[in-house]
Protein backbone atom coordinates (compact mmCIF):
# COMPACT_ATOMS: atom_id res chain seq x y z
CA UNK A 1 0.00 0.00 0.00
CA UNK A 2 2.75 2.44 0.88
CA UNK A 3 4.57 1.70 -2.39
CA UNK A 4 1.37 2.32 -4.34
CA UNK A 5 0.83 5.61 -2.52
CA UNK A 6 4.44 6.62 -3.20
CA UNK A 7 3.82 6.02 -6.91
CA UNK A 8 0.68 8.16 -6.85
CA UNK A 9 2.60 10.98 -5.18
CA UNK A 10 5.34 10.73 -7.80
CA UNK A 11 2.80 10.91 -10.63
CA UNK A 12 1.17 13.92 -9.01
CA UNK A 13 4.52 15.70 -8.72
CA UNK A 14 5.11 15.00 -12.43
CA UNK A 15 1.84 16.74 -13.23
CA UNK A 16 0.06 13.60 -14.40
CA UNK A 17 -2.73 14.00 -11.80
CA UNK A 18 -4.67 17.00 -10.61
CA UNK A 19 -5.23 17.37 -6.85
CA UNK A 20 -8.80 16.07 -7.27
CA UNK A 21 -7.62 13.05 -9.26
CA UNK A 22 -4.91 12.34 -6.70
CA UNK A 23 -7.38 12.43 -3.78
CA UNK A 24 -9.83 10.19 -5.66
CA UNK A 25 -7.13 7.61 -6.39
CA UNK A 26 -5.86 7.80 -2.82
CA UNK A 27 -9.38 7.15 -1.52
CA UNK A 28 -9.68 4.21 -3.90
CA UNK A 29 -6.45 2.81 -2.45
CA UNK A 30 -7.09 3.39 1.27
CA UNK A 31 -10.86 3.84 1.33
CA UNK A 32 -12.84 6.73 2.80
CA UNK A 33 -13.31 5.30 6.26
CA UNK A 34 -11.02 7.70 8.11
CA UNK A 35 -7.56 9.13 8.55
CA UNK A 36 -4.49 6.95 8.69
CA UNK A 37 -1.99 7.19 11.54
CA UNK A 38 1.17 7.94 9.63
CA UNK A 39 3.09 9.48 6.80
CA UNK A 40 6.57 10.71 6.10
CA UNK A 41 8.33 13.15 8.33
CA UNK A 42 10.07 15.07 5.56
CA UNK A 43 7.74 14.85 2.56
CA UNK A 44 5.15 17.61 2.64
CA UNK A 45 3.55 16.32 -0.55
CA UNK A 46 2.65 12.91 0.88
CA UNK A 47 0.13 14.13 3.43
CA UNK A 48 0.50 17.74 4.57
CA UNK A 49 3.05 19.85 6.37
CA UNK A 50 0.89 19.57 9.47
CA UNK A 51 0.16 16.18 11.02
CA UNK A 52 -3.60 15.63 11.02
CA UNK A 53 -5.37 15.37 14.36
CA UNK A 54 -6.45 11.79 15.00
CA UNK A 55 -10.00 11.88 16.32
CA UNK A 56 -10.13 8.26 17.54
CA UNK A 57 -6.91 8.05 19.53
CA UNK A 58 -8.13 9.75 22.72
CA UNK A 59 -11.21 7.52 22.91
CA UNK A 60 -8.96 4.53 22.31
CA UNK A 61 -6.64 5.53 25.14
CA UNK A 62 -9.55 6.09 27.52
CA UNK A 63 -10.98 2.66 26.64
CA UNK A 64 -7.63 1.01 27.37
CA UNK A 65 -7.36 2.91 30.66
CA UNK A 66 -10.88 1.85 31.63
CA UNK A 67 -10.17 -1.82 30.93
CA UNK A 68 -6.93 -1.54 32.92
CA UNK A 69 -8.74 -0.04 35.91
CA UNK A 70 -11.28 -2.87 35.78
CA UNK A 71 -8.49 -5.31 36.61
CA UNK A 72 -8.05 -3.57 39.99
CA UNK A 73 -4.27 -3.87 39.88
CA UNK A 74 -2.36 -1.95 42.53
CA UNK A 75 -0.76 0.60 40.20
CA UNK A 76 -2.77 3.32 38.49
CA UNK A 77 -2.67 3.95 34.73
CA UNK A 78 -1.27 7.21 33.36
CA UNK A 79 -2.98 8.80 30.35
CA UNK A 80 -1.09 11.51 28.47
CA UNK A 81 -2.85 13.43 25.70
CA UNK A 82 -2.69 16.78 23.99
CA UNK A 83 0.22 18.99 25.01
CA UNK A 84 1.09 16.62 27.89
CA UNK A 85 2.08 13.91 25.42
CA UNK A 86 5.40 15.52 24.53
CA UNK A 87 8.45 13.61 23.39
CA UNK A 88 10.33 14.52 26.58
CA UNK A 89 7.48 13.38 28.87
CA UNK A 90 7.00 10.14 26.95
CA UNK A 91 10.70 9.25 27.20
CA UNK A 92 10.62 10.04 30.91
CA UNK A 93 7.59 7.84 31.62
CA UNK A 94 8.21 4.84 29.34
CA UNK A 95 10.69 3.02 31.63
CA UNK A 96 8.22 2.87 34.55
CA UNK A 97 5.32 0.83 33.17
CA UNK A 98 4.51 -2.80 32.49
CA UNK A 99 1.97 -2.00 29.78
CA UNK A 100 2.52 0.88 27.37
CA UNK A 101 0.03 1.90 24.68
CA UNK A 102 1.13 4.60 22.18
CA UNK A 103 -1.67 5.79 19.86
CA UNK A 104 -0.33 8.45 17.53
CA UNK A 105 1.18 9.04 14.08
CA UNK A 106 4.06 6.85 13.00
CA UNK A 107 6.43 7.43 10.10
CA UNK A 108 8.83 5.43 8.01
CA UNK A 109 11.04 6.99 5.36
CA UNK A 110 12.53 4.72 2.68
CA UNK A 111 16.31 4.91 2.48
CA UNK A 112 16.24 7.27 -0.49
CA UNK A 113 14.81 9.82 2.00
CA UNK A 114 11.95 11.27 -0.09
CA UNK A 115 11.72 14.72 1.37
CA UNK A 116 11.74 18.36 0.45
CA UNK A 117 15.52 18.12 0.40
CA UNK A 118 15.30 15.45 -2.31
CA UNK A 119 13.68 18.02 -4.60
CA UNK A 120 16.70 20.33 -4.43
CA UNK A 121 18.07 21.31 -7.84
CA UNK A 122 21.68 21.33 -8.92
CA UNK A 123 21.56 25.11 -8.58
CA UNK A 124 21.88 24.79 -4.80
CA UNK A 125 25.19 22.95 -4.16
CA UNK A 126 25.11 23.72 -0.43
CA UNK A 127 21.74 22.03 0.01
CA UNK A 128 22.85 19.08 -2.10
CA UNK A 129 25.92 18.66 0.13
CA UNK A 130 23.62 18.68 3.17
CA UNK A 131 21.44 16.00 1.56
CA UNK A 132 24.49 13.81 0.84
CA UNK A 133 25.59 14.18 4.47
CA UNK A 134 22.09 13.23 5.62
CA UNK A 135 22.18 10.10 3.50
CA UNK A 136 25.59 9.10 4.88
CA UNK A 137 24.29 9.59 8.42
CA UNK A 138 21.24 7.43 7.78
CA UNK A 139 23.50 4.77 6.27
CA UNK A 140 25.26 4.56 9.63
CA UNK A 141 22.16 5.18 11.79
CA UNK A 142 19.12 3.58 10.09
CA UNK A 143 17.16 4.16 13.29
CA UNK A 144 16.58 7.72 12.09
CA UNK A 145 14.28 6.47 9.33
CA UNK A 146 11.35 5.48 11.54
CA UNK A 147 9.63 6.83 14.62
CA UNK A 148 6.54 8.21 16.35
CA UNK A 149 5.12 11.73 16.42
CA UNK A 150 4.22 13.50 19.66
CA UNK A 151 2.87 16.84 20.86
CA UNK A 152 4.82 19.96 19.98
CA UNK A 153 6.25 18.46 16.78
CA UNK A 154 8.08 21.09 14.75
CA UNK A 155 7.79 20.36 11.05
CA UNK A 156 11.02 20.58 9.13
CA UNK A 157 13.18 20.82 12.24
CA UNK A 158 15.42 18.28 13.91
CA UNK A 159 16.81 18.22 17.39
CA UNK A 160 16.86 16.41 20.68
CA UNK A 161 13.25 17.29 21.56
CA UNK A 162 11.67 17.98 18.17
CA UNK A 163 8.53 15.90 18.78
CA UNK A 164 9.82 12.93 16.77
CA UNK A 165 10.76 9.87 18.83
CA UNK A 166 12.99 7.92 16.45
CA UNK A 167 13.99 4.28 16.64
CA UNK A 168 17.53 5.47 17.38
CA UNK A 169 16.31 7.29 20.50
CA UNK A 170 14.13 4.37 21.61
CA UNK A 171 17.10 2.00 21.57
CA UNK A 172 18.81 4.05 24.28
CA UNK A 173 15.91 3.74 26.75
CA UNK A 174 15.60 1.17 29.54
CA UNK A 175 12.33 -0.67 28.98
CA UNK A 176 13.09 -3.86 30.88
CA UNK A 177 9.96 -3.37 33.04
CA UNK A 178 7.72 -3.36 29.96
CA UNK A 179 5.83 -6.60 29.32
CA UNK A 180 3.78 -5.29 26.38
CA UNK A 181 4.53 -2.30 24.14
CA UNK A 182 1.67 -1.47 21.76
CA UNK A 183 2.55 0.84 18.86
CA UNK A 184 -0.90 1.86 17.66
CA UNK A 185 0.32 3.81 14.64
CA UNK A 186 1.27 3.37 10.98
CA UNK A 187 4.25 1.39 9.71
CA UNK A 188 5.69 0.63 13.15
CA UNK A 189 6.87 -2.86 12.11
CA UNK A 190 8.72 -1.65 9.00
CA UNK A 191 12.36 -0.67 8.81
CA UNK A 192 15.58 -0.63 6.82
CA UNK A 193 17.26 -3.93 5.92
CA UNK A 194 20.89 -4.34 6.96
CA UNK A 195 23.04 -7.28 5.89
CA UNK A 196 23.84 -9.50 8.84
CA UNK A 197 21.55 -7.52 11.16
CA UNK A 198 18.05 -7.91 9.71
CA UNK A 199 15.36 -5.24 9.85
CA UNK A 200 16.33 -2.05 11.66
CA UNK A 201 13.33 -0.05 12.85
CA UNK A 202 10.95 0.84 15.68
CA UNK A 203 9.90 -2.71 16.48
CA UNK A 204 13.49 -3.89 16.84
CA UNK A 205 14.47 -0.81 18.86
CA UNK A 206 11.71 -1.35 21.43
CA UNK A 207 12.75 -4.99 21.78
CA UNK A 208 16.40 -3.97 22.02
CA UNK A 209 15.48 -1.50 24.78
CA UNK A 210 14.01 -4.38 26.79
CA UNK A 211 10.29 -4.56 25.95
CA UNK A 212 9.24 -8.21 26.26
CA UNK A 213 6.58 -8.07 23.54
CA UNK A 214 5.88 -5.46 20.84
CA UNK A 215 2.63 -5.11 18.90
CA UNK A 216 3.26 -3.13 15.72
CA UNK A 217 1.85 -2.49 12.24
CA UNK A 218 3.04 -3.48 8.77
CA UNK A 219 1.35 -0.68 6.81
CA UNK A 220 -0.74 2.53 7.22
CA UNK A 221 -3.67 1.83 9.55
CA UNK A 222 -7.12 3.39 9.69
CA UNK A 223 -7.78 5.61 12.70
CA UNK A 224 -11.26 4.41 13.72
CA UNK A 225 -10.71 0.77 12.78
CA UNK A 226 -7.51 0.65 14.83
CA UNK A 227 -9.26 2.09 17.89
CA UNK A 228 -11.93 -0.61 17.58
CA UNK A 229 -9.37 -3.38 17.13
CA UNK A 230 -7.32 -2.27 20.14
CA UNK A 231 -10.31 -2.20 22.46
CA UNK A 232 -11.18 -5.76 21.43
CA UNK A 233 -7.54 -6.87 21.86
CA UNK A 234 -7.28 -5.63 25.46
CA UNK A 235 -10.71 -6.98 26.33
CA UNK A 236 -9.63 -10.47 25.29
CA UNK A 237 -6.17 -10.10 26.87
CA UNK A 238 -7.22 -8.76 30.28
CA UNK A 239 -10.90 -9.60 30.74
CA UNK A 240 -10.92 -13.03 29.08
CA UNK A 241 -7.39 -14.04 30.05
CA UNK A 242 -6.26 -14.96 26.54
CA UNK A 243 -2.58 -14.99 25.61
CA UNK A 244 -1.28 -12.07 23.58
CA UNK A 245 -1.24 -14.02 20.33
CA UNK A 246 -4.74 -15.42 20.95
CA UNK A 247 -6.10 -11.98 21.84
CA UNK A 248 -4.68 -10.46 18.66
CA UNK A 249 -5.78 -13.28 16.35
CA UNK A 250 -9.28 -13.48 17.82
CA UNK A 251 -9.81 -9.71 17.75
CA UNK A 252 -8.72 -9.63 14.10
CA UNK A 253 -11.08 -12.49 13.20
CA UNK A 254 -13.91 -10.79 15.06
CA UNK A 255 -13.31 -7.54 13.22
CA UNK A 256 -13.08 -9.30 9.87
CA UNK A 257 -16.47 -10.93 10.43
CA UNK A 258 -17.98 -7.56 11.26
CA UNK A 259 -16.39 -5.83 8.28
CA UNK A 260 -17.63 -8.53 5.91
CA UNK A 261 -21.17 -7.65 6.91
CA UNK A 262 -20.37 -4.01 6.07
CA UNK A 263 -18.74 -5.04 2.78
CA UNK A 264 -15.32 -3.71 3.89
CA UNK A 265 -13.22 -6.80 4.49
CA UNK A 266 -10.06 -5.13 3.12
CA UNK A 267 -7.06 -6.38 5.19
CA UNK A 268 -5.84 -2.80 5.64
CA UNK A 269 -8.62 -2.37 8.24
CA UNK A 270 -7.88 -5.43 10.37
CA UNK A 271 -4.68 -7.26 9.37
CA UNK A 272 -1.82 -4.80 9.85
CA UNK A 273 -0.79 -5.63 13.41
CA UNK A 274 1.72 -8.34 14.33
CA UNK A 275 3.41 -9.47 17.54
CA UNK A 276 7.13 -9.88 18.10
CA UNK A 277 8.88 -11.24 21.16
CA UNK A 278 7.07 -13.30 23.78
CA UNK A 279 3.63 -14.22 22.34
CA UNK A 280 2.24 -15.63 25.63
Amino acid sequence: LQEALDQLVKFKEMGLFTEEEFQAKREALFGKRNLTRGGRRGDATTFTKKWDELSATLGEAKSVRGLYKDQRWSDQPLLLSGAKASEARIKKELPHYRYVHLATHGFFEPEELPSLAAQISDADPGALASLRAQRRLVGRMPGLLSGLVFAGVRYGETGKEDGYLTAEEVASLNLTRCDLMVLSACNTATGAQRAGEGMMGLRRSFRQAGARTVLSSLWPVDDEATAELMKSFYLKLWEEGQSKIEALANSQREMLRKLRVEGQQNPRLWGAFVLSGDWR
